[in-house]
């Protein structure tokens, strides 16, 4: 096998692992123990957060930390209403800390005409802002926390 197609089916199955969800090789172990010396604890991600695009103005969202995963639902549904979101409904899914303290998983997406699927996304969270460092959707950059 040439090195190229040796290199293309090795990209081919990391773009596969993470669109279809499966852990990284550097996440964080579940049991909390470090694998590497260098690791971080994954960012305070518990919380309430606001949006912060004019399309979705006045949605906040709820993430709960069970054990060493998050998820996401909407608490306040506010301009995103247009886009068939509910308050209550789950928009971040299966979100896992990796080594660097960051978190990933999925956030659901949807548009005007009624398409809907999950997109990866990839967040860093501090006390007071959870930033989406990678997605499809600019609402999840720079959120605020909600006191």
């Amino acid at each position: 096998m040439s090195q190229h197609r040796w290199r293309a089916g090795v990209l081919t199955l990391l773009i596969a692992s993470v669109l279809l969800g499966a852990a990284p090789a550097d996440a964080a172990p579940a049991d909390g123990k470090k694998k590497y010396p260098w690791e971080r604890p994954p960012g305070p991600i518990a919380g309430v957060w606001r949006v912060t695009c004019a399309d979705s103005a006045g949605m906040t969202v709820h993430v709960v930390v069970d054990s060493k995963r998050a998820s996401g639902v909407i608490k306040h549904v506010g301009a995103a209403r247009r886009f068939g979101y509910r308050s209550g409904e789950q928009i971040f899914k299966n979100l896992k800390p990796n080594y660097e303290g960051r978190w990933s998983g999925h956030h659901k997406w949807r548009d005007v005409s009624g398409t809907v699927r999950w997109d990866p996304i990839f967040f860093e969270a501090s006390a007071m802002r959870l930033d989406a460092l990678m997605t499809t959707d600019n609402c999840f950059r720079r959120m605020p926390r909600v006191k």
